[in-house]
């Protein structure tokens, strides 16, 4: 089922246009959105498996405010800027404005920690050479790589109070590792 519309030979590549997946997925408003966006989903309704964090459901999944009240499916690509319009239909122009901030946040955080994983790992590998015990910090590292790609792949605007906690003990385990190089 799944070669219909991704590559056989490369993982998640799809062979079929946006719009031609909107012709057979979308058609249909029961459509569980979470059979195809996984980590989108367990993010939002805090099902998922992090290191040192209590996972949390977003306060709009709390609420059972579901994907389509604020994703518009028949409008193809969606990201923050065509999401916050949804913001603003239930809440105030603020909540457009801080979908935005949040996005602009977490960003700057998984970049941050995107550099801080990779001299992590350089730092841990060199460490090892010379023969030091680095048990601990890879366990950190694991960790830190496990709350990153949490976020990362979940798309942290779908529940930002438990992306911050996730990036922030992403960077604290960073931050110990780091701390002897």
């Amino acid at each position: 089922q799944c070669t219909t519309c991704h590559s056989p030979d490369k993982h998640k590549m799809r062979i079929v246009t946006k719009t031609e997946c909107m012709a057979c997925h979308h058609e249909s408003r029961d459509i569980d959105c979470g059979q195809c966006h996984k980590a989108q989903k367990s993010l939002y309704d805090g099902k998922v498996k992090p290191a040192g964090v209590s996972p949390q459901p977003d306060v709009m999944a709390q609420e059972d405010v579901g994907c389509t009240d604020c994703h518009e499916l028949t409008e193809g690509t969606q990201t923050v800027l065509t999401v916050k319009g949804k913001c603003v239909e239930c809440h105030d122009a603020e909540y457009g404005k801080m979908l935005l901030d949040w996005k602009e946040e977490i960003t700057a955080k998984e970049n941050a920690i995107a550099v801080g994983l990779e001299e992590a790992r350089e730092y841990l590998e060199r460490s090892r050479k010379i023969g030091k015990n680095v048990d601990e910090e890879r366990k950190l590292l694991k960790g830190a790589e496990t709350n990153y790609r949490i976020v990362t792949d979940g798309r942290g605007t779908h529940n930002y109070e438990l992306s911050r906690e996730l990036l922030e003990s992403a960077q604290g385990s960073l931050d110990r590792i780091l701390k002897e190089k």
